[in-house]
C-alpha cells in the first residue's frame, strides 16, 4: 500500500528528476570554473553539485518508502559555457529560487491533500 497518492509521486518524481538536472548544471558550471583556473569557484560547485544529487537520493529512498514507484527522466545536457562569472552565479541562483519555489508548491500539493507524511518529509528542505 502506497502512502503517496497518483498526484503525489508524479510531483516527488518530478522533483527528483529537478535535483538530477541541477546537480548536471552545476557539474557543468564546475568544470566551467575549473576550465577558467577558477579552482575555488569549480569546488563551490562541484560541492553543490554533490548535495543535488544527495537531495536526489533522499527523495528517491522516500519515494520507496513510501511505497511508490521511482520514474527518472531524461537528464538533457546543461550549459556548459557561460559569458561571464557574473552569469554563471546568475544561472546558479535563478536555478535556486526555482528550486525552492517547488519545494514550496511540493508542500502546498501535500498540505492540500492532508498528507502528514509527505508534509513532514518536505520540511527537512524547506
Amino acid at each position: 500500500m502506497s502512502l503517496l497518492s497518483p498526484r503525489m509521486q508524479e510531483l516527488l518524481n518530478k522533483q527528483l528528476n529537478q535535483e538530477l538536472r541541477n546537480a548536471y548544471l552545476y557539474l557543468s558550471m564546475s568544470a566551467y570554473f575549473d576550465d577558467l583556473g577558477l579552482k575555488g569557484f569549480a569546488h563551490y560547485f562541484k560541492v553543490q553539485a554533490k548535495e543535488e544529487v544527495g537531495h536526489a537520493m533522499k527523495i528517491y529512498e522516500f519515494i520507496y518508502d513510501a511505497g511508490g514507484k521511482v520514474i527518472l527522466s531524461e537528464v538533457p545536457q546543461p550549459k556548459t559555457s557561460w559569458g561571464s562569472i557574473s552569469e554563471a552565479i546568475e544561472d546558479f541562483y535563478v536555478a535556486e529560487v526555482d528550486n525552492t519555489k517547488r519545494f514550496y508548491e511540493l508542500m502546498d500539493a501535500a498540505r492540500e491533500e492532508g498528507n502528514k507524511v509527505v508534509e513532514s518529509f518536505l520540511k527537512w528542505f524547506i
